[in-house]
């Protein structure tokens, strides 16, 4: 029963509910990806519409979020803490700069998908896309750093209590760096990041995966 007041919980907040529908909106276009390749294209039309339908009620959700991002990096700025990195509290404002540009340009997107602007929704969200990409790369550096450094002091710590709070931490970096490593599958695809270094367009079956995957980390980190 607590369990599954977590679950309540976690789906009563904005951010739970986003993760959820993340999960379902990928994991449809996994089934588009093997309805098309089974030639059953009803099938394949009936999923992408929910791929669709999903993601766009994701964006209306995500209204504003450019705001939360302009916050956290003014956080970032006036903290003065002495223990704090200089070059992990740069990278960090730089991702959420990078975040705040993706949630704007997802915004404009949106509203020009409902023709509130008249803008081309393609082109803005590729530059929203472009954005999460780059925050993405940015941010793997700082988890890969946070890691490195929690790896470092594991190996000093002689008490048992602080060693399993390192633990946490190192876990949770693991988790982080697979799950931006997922998110990168699906934003590096439609902002054709890999298409241009690469020369490389991942199928929908593996940007299916990799957003599903990242959406399961988010989500049981949200509950």
């Amino acid at each position: 029963m607590k369990k599954f007041d977590q679950i309540i919980k976690g789906l009563n907040k904005t951010e739970g509910r986003d993760k959820v529908s993340k999960m379902l909106q990928y994991g449809s276009r996994i089934f588009v990806w093997y309805y098309q390749k089974c030639s059953q294209l009803d099938e394949a039309t009936k999923f992408n519409n929910l791929f669709m339908a999903m993601r766009e009620a994701r964006k209306i959700f995500r209204l504003a979020k450019t705001l939360n991002e302009i916050q956290q990096i003014i956080e970032l700025i006036k903290d003065n803490s002495e223990n704090l990195n200089e070059i992990i509290r740069a990278l960090n404002i730089f991702t959420r700069i990078w975040y705040a540009l993706f949630w704007f340009f997802d915004n404009l997107s949106m509203l020009s998908q409902i023709q509130i602007i008249k803008q081309n929704p393609k082109v803005l969200h590729k530059i929203a896309m472009t954005f999460w990409t780059i925050g993405l790369i940015t941010n793997l550096f700082v988890t890969l750093r946070e890691l490195i450094g929690n790896l470092s002091s594991m190996k000093k710590i002689q008490k048992s209590a602080d060693s399993k709070e390192m633990e946490k931490r190192i876990n949770t970096n693991y988790l982080n760096l697979i799950k931006n490593l997922c998110d990168l599958i699906p934003a590096g695809t439609g902002s054709d990041f890999f298409y241009k270094i690469f020369s490389y367009k991942p199928n929908d079956a593996l940007v299916g995966c990799g957003g599903l995957l990242a959406g399961a980390i988010s989500t049981c980190q949200t509950f």
